[in-house]
């Protein structure tokens, strides 16, 4: 039997079975491709940004830190040099322990490496 003794109809019925086959492989690749791309985002976020996060807001207490110590050498009252004081040690206890929850987020050595020489510096 020979595809060209085939009616018509029955022709475009095989060649349209065929293409429904090509297609539903190419879907399940494509979702299956998807789900692990969805696994390596969540990963990537809940270790990596949320490191990252964490080394943000340590930046931000740091330069807040600066700010508050500026703020003392600039003062000429010592009343309110003592809360410009209190502010900044606040400030460096609040980075530290930013970048304490930031340590284990990270997955390379020399990240973590980095990290823990600013903690043994701010402290």
């Amino acid at each position: 039997m020979n595809f060209r003794d085939f009616k018509v109809g029955t022709k475009i019925l095989i060649l349209i079975a065929l293409l429904l086959v090509f297609l539903a492989s190419t879907a399940v690749i494509g979702i299956n491709s998807m789900s692990k791309l969805n696994d390596s985002n969540d990963v990537m976020y809940q270790y990596e940004f949320m490191g990252i996060s964490h080394v943000k807001e340590a930046n931000i207490n740091l330069i807040s830190a600066a700010r508050a110590l500026r703020n003392a050498a600039m003062m000429a009252e010592f009343q309110n040099v003592d809360n410009y004081v209190q502010s900044f040690s606040r400030y460096i206890d609040t980075c530290i322990k930013d970048l304490q929850a930031a340590l284990p987020l990270f997955r390379q050595q020399r990240d973590k490496d980095m990290i823990s020489s600013l903690i043994r510096d701010l402290e």
